[in-house]
């Protein structure tokens, strides 16, 4: 919230150190706006890649990882373009971000849920790395 507040309000300055026009200045006010939405999703989301990758499960995560670029954020940013025009391409990201942490939630309950059952409750998530 602190980022969001900071960026909201020093959205002008910070446009103006790297332009004067005043129509790029509005969509960086614009992308400062809602883009933050975005942001601790985009966190959640990275964080759960990485854990797929460190319990070897590395295509599970490029699965995720192709599902909300190219099966959500593309698709969405070019409907809500139509749709809400500059907006809908900034919107785009904190919708498609919102989807793809659901899903990543998702799957990674179901991934403990299996290791539990494969190993209990007290041993390792991740099965040792073969050499």
């Amino acid at each position: 919230m602190f980022t969001l507040g900071i960026l909201w309000i020093f959205s002008e300055p910070i446009a103006k150190i790297f332009t004067e026009n005043v129509t790029t200045i509005e969509v960086i006010k614009l992308c400062f706006f809602i883009l933050p939405f975005g942001f601790a999703l985009q966190g959640i989301v990275m964080i759960s890649f990485t854990f797929l990758n460190v319990v070897n499960k590395p295509i599970q995560a490029a699965i995720l990882n192709a599902i909300f670029v190219f099966g959500l954020y593309i698709p969405l940013a070019i409907v809500l373009s139509h749709i809400i025009n500059l907006r809908g391409v900034f919107w785009a990201s904190p919708i498609a971000l919102f989807i793809v942490t659901v899903v990543v939630v998702i799957w990674l309950r179901k991934l403990l849920m299996e290791q539990e059952e494969k190993f209990g409750k007290t041993e390792a998530i991740a099965e040792p790395a073969k050499a």
